[in-house]
């Protein structure tokens, strides 16, 4: 299991394109509903971050790539894992 979270990790590493979101961080807050998982918030931090609460589980959000953004605590209730918006222009 070891070598399966090294090789995730390996590749989270690779996607980080070290540029800045395309969007201010402000425009990824907000409320989000899934049939399925109920209710996301995302919030801004005070410190230029992303925040997801769901449910009683909270972490952080560190960007990615593009829209793309990953948990940021291995050893929170989420682990790890990517959390992509899809953006659309109205």
């Amino acid at each position: 299991q070891k070598d399966e979270k090294d090789a995730e990790q390996k590749r989270r590493d690779q996607r980080r394109d070290g540029k800045p979101a395309p969007l201010p961080l402000k425009d990824y807050a907000g409320t989000y509903e899934c049939p399925a998982y109920g209710t996301l918030t995302i919030t801004k931090g005070k410190k230029d971050a992303l925040h997801l609460s769901w449910n009683r589980l909270e972490t952080a959000l560190k960007h990615q790539t593009f829209n793309a953004f990953v948990t940021t605590d291995r050893e929170d209730d989420f682990g790890i894992h990517e959390v992509t918006f899809e953006v659309s222009v109205t």
